[in-house]
């Protein structure tokens, strides 16, 4: 009966629920020396993670209990999961350096790319839709500055 709890617990999706659980709610706890105003959108998004990752944790941990001979995969492509893991470190230090519209400019592309998705002009298109979309999101709705780009530094330290 142990071997089958600790086989239900180690599912991929009980134990990639379980971190986005435990992310989240160390996330949530860190929002606590942000302003009120400012902590809203950032908890909404937490808060649904959260659930999210409640509902994949529980759906994983049911969907794991039909009897198998052998263990699921941990991974289906570990390569790729590491790539991921890689260019989103990339993208968190270009923020800083770049900028973030910047560095969300080469992201969304090089994604697609390194991913197997080859249609140019589609990538393009999503790539200027995000963009604009996130810029009329938080830097026009939401009025949030995020770190200058890399030119606007270049030209004498201007926010805009």
């Amino acid at each position: 009966m142990v071997s089958e709890w600790r086989r239900r617990l180690a599912a991929p999706d009980v134990v990639g629920g379980i971190l986005t659980v435990a992310v989240c709610a160390f996330l949530g706890w860190e929002t606590r020396s942000l302003p009120a105003s400012s902590a809203i959108f950032p908890n909404m998004v937490l808060f649904l993670a959260l659930v999210l990752g409640i509902a994949m944790a529980v759906q994983g941990f049911i969907k794991s209990g039909g009897k198998e001979d052998r263990p699921a995969r941990f991974f289906k492509n570990r390569r790729r999961f590491f790539i991921a893991i890689g260019l989103t470190v990339l993208y968190i230090l270009g923020i800083n350096t770049l900028g973030f519209y910047s560095s969300t400019a080469i992201l969304v592309p090089v994604i697609a790319l390194v991913f197997g998705y080859r249609r140019p002009l589609v990538i393009v298109l999503s790539t200027i839709v995000f963009v604009i979309a996130t810029y009329l999101l938080f830097g026009v709705a939401m009025d949030y500055r995020f770190p200058p780009e890399f030119f606007q530094s270049q030209q004498g330290g201007s926010h805009a």
